[in-house]
């Protein structure tokens, strides 16, 4: 058995070595970031809830639960189908959007609360395991994904309702007037469907690679998105032109389980002139920076060095997906600090702020960012 100096001795060691190990994880992130090239292409993504011609229906159903948190019905030939309702809204700024989770409300002739959906969260995970994937930078700006909820309604059946218009909701006496939005669909710049299967497939001879061939549906909005975890993600090389996409890992797959991703282009949101900063290297660069990331009604500008955050950050399962890992977020503690001062429409200042902060902390790691409201 080791004694107390030996074990004091290892304990300094391995600290050492997570010191080290952060270090490292520091500077090959500073590394590529301090490479990037001038013309570098960004993964845009913004949503709404209403209509447009650039848009898709992102189709999400059985948002709402009756008894025993039962979201389906039976069809004539007894087949279990989800309630062809939602997603809901709720139209408030994100720091109240919790104050109407989990709170009775009373309908006519029965009770509801409100929970949190986050299948459109879900989808949106999908776009960040394509970015990492395609190792293509990704900016999404979806505050209605964090709006969304589903209605509970206990102690009743979905039998019990014909039709959601036979569902009062009562919105004028529960205050949701405006707030609980019932009749609206999600839009993106997404199209997500069944990818078809593989032109080609092959194994080496030693059984060890695999590499999946599509060329069906591929164009430079089209990616491949296989099904796996982030494990399955590092071994995997995805290569892509304007007409095929090649798939190579040492874990087989089914090739028909893969789906189709189209995203589709916007009218940059973000200034392309910021691709020519990919250090920050001064006061100005940071001014300029931020400068390229205001968008309509909402403006952003430098504030200070120091200070802590006082903008909300989203909670949960609402978090942007970060590619930091966790040597990476240990050794941030030492960085410092940047202040950005946000203005813009009250509704959606929180969820811009995010998007900005999110942003930052992804591309230029160098600086720990904090958000507060310009007053």
């Amino acid at each position: 058995m080791p004694d107390d100096t030996e074990k004091s001795f290892e304990n300094v060691i391995s600290d050492l070595q997570n010191n080290i190990d952060i270090e490292l994880n520091k500077i090959r992130r500073l590394a590529e970031i301090e490479f990037r090239k001038v013309d570098e292409k960004i993964i845009e993504i913004e949503s709404s809830i209403d209509a447009s011609s650039s848009f898709e229906p992102l189709n999400i159903e059985g948002c709402i639960f009756f008894d025993d948190l039962q979201n389906f019905y039976e069809d004539l030939d007894g087949n279990s189908q989800l309630l062809p309702y939602g997603p809901f809204f709720l139209n408030v700024p994100y720091e109240n959007f919790c104050s109407y989770l989990n709170k009775d409300f009373k309908g006519s002739g029965f009770a509801y609360q409100l929970k949190p959906n986050y299948q459109l969260i879900e989808e949106e995970r999908k776009l960040f395991r394509l970015s990492r994937i395609y190792n293509t930078p990704i900016a999404v700006y979806s505050p209605y994904a964090r709006r969304a909820v589903d209605i509970y309604i206990p102690d009743r059946d979905a039998e019990d309702f014909a039709r959601l218009e036979d569902l009062n909701f009562r919105l004028k006496e529960n205050n949701l007037q405006g707030k609980l939005l019932l009749n609206k669909k999600f839009y993106w710049n997404v199209a997500i469907k069944q990818a078809e299967t593989p032109s080609s497939y092959v194994a080496d001879d030693s059984g060890n690679l695999y590499e999946y061939r599509y060329n069906d549906g591929i164009d430079l909005s089209a990616y491949i998105l296989p099904p796996g975890d982030a494990t399955f993600d590092d071994e995997l090389e995805a290569l892509k032109s304007d007409r095929e996409i090649i798939l190579r890992t040492p874990n087989q797959f089914s090739g028909d389980k893969c789906e189709l991703i189209q995203i589709f282009p916007l009218e940059n949101k973000i200034d392309s002139r910021i691709f020519g900063k990919p250090r920050l290297r001064t006061q100005g660069d940071i001014e300029f920076v931020l400068k390229c990331l205001s968008r309509e009604n909402y403006s952003c500008r430098f504030g200070k060095f120091g200070g802590t955050s006082q903008i909300k950050r989203y909670d949960g399962e609402h978090k942007y997906f970060t590619s930091a890992d966790e040597n990476l977020l240990r050794s941030k503690r030492k960085l410092p600090v940047c202040t950005v001062k946000f203005s813009g429409d009250e509704l959606f200042l929180t969820d811009y702020a995010n998007y900005v902060l999110n942003f930052l902390e992804e591309r230029y790691p160098e600086f720990n960012w904090a958000g507060e409201r310009d007053e």
